[in-house]
């Protein structure tokens, strides 16, 4: 039997302070969901602006691997890493209105929650904590860093 997930909306929705891309997607840092696609791999939806310039709002959406979507703090953060992502097609990026709820969902979420990936996220997407710390001591770098050694002797594993 086979689950097929409906495909991401980007059409606005009535309540812009609980927007959300489709059914199944976990908002993992604000403004930015993801919900299981296949083995090790998450669809994910990201408000981010369609480029440098303008700065117009735009959704971001692809399918990434687990360790790329366990350092979505990372590479949230850095717009850089973003258009890399959309560089390599791993993202598309979808312009927006300035009357999408999109933006007032962000702009209601983004004072009340830290910019970490919370556990319960985690929890809901079926991975847990020891993924995301194997995910940030066996990937060093997201597109563009050095690679850099650490010293694991004294860690307790």
């Amino acid at each position: 039997m086979t689950i097929t997930m409906p495909a991401p909306t980007f059409a606005p929705t009535h309540d812009s302070t609980t927007w959300s891309p489709g059914p199944g997607y976990v908002e993992i840092l604000p403004a930015a969901w993801a919900r299981p696609f296949a083995h090790d791999q998450f669809e994910v939806v990201v408000l981010t602006s369609a480029d440098e310039q303008d700065g117009l709002p735009a959704l971001a959406s692809g399918v990434l691997s687990e360790t790329l979507l366990l350092l979505a703090d990372y590479w949230m953060h850095n717009p850089a890493e973003l258009r890399l992502l959309a560089i390599a097609d791993l993202l598309q990026l979808h312009e927006i209105g300035p009357e999408h709820p999109v933006l007032g969902h962000a702009e209601a979420r983004l004072g009340h929650r830290r910019y970490e990936i919370q556990p319960e996220a985690w929890t809901a997407l079926g991975l847990t904590a020891d993924d995301a710390v194997a995910a940030d001591l066996a990937t060093h770098t997201v597109i563009g860093d050095p690679p850099v050694a650490i010293d694991t002797a004294g860690l307790p594993f």
